[in-house]
């Protein structure tokens, strides 16, 4: 992610995972 300190992306791909619904989980990975 373009502005942010390194590793902060693998943190919020993390949470992403493990908060989000399956179905929005999907179209965050299609939208990549």
């Amino acid at each position: 992610i373009e502005g942010f300190p390194a590793g902060w992306g693998r943190i919020a791909k993390g949470v992403v995972k493990n908060y989000y619904p399956k179905w929005l989980r999907d179209i965050k990975v299609w939208e990549e």
